[in-house]
């Protein structure tokens, strides 16, 4: 199941591929902060739902973080 979506910016060439990721990081935890505070000040119904996005966003950091020290030479136990 994929999605097409026009482009909505294109990378600087001259941005190191470990510095993007970094900033995706930065990004995704800003998102998290937003999401958590959502899942504690919302009703208890939803209150599940924002902790499961909360969860996907932590697996999508890893991500991150492992394709990081990869590109860096290292293992994500090193990083």
């Amino acid at each position: 199941m994929s999605t097409s979506f026009p482009h909505l910016f294109t990378l600087n060439p001259d941005i190191k591929t470990e510095d993007a990721l970094i900033f995706a990081c930065d990004y995704l935890n800003d998102v998290a902060a937003i999401v958590y505070e959502t899942a504690e000040n919302t009703t208890p119904e939803y209150r599940p739902l924002a902790r499961s996005a909360i969860r996907h966003l932590d697996v999508v950091k890893q991500v991150i973080e492992g394709l990081a020290a990869r590109s860096q030479g290292l293992t994500p136990h090193q990083a």
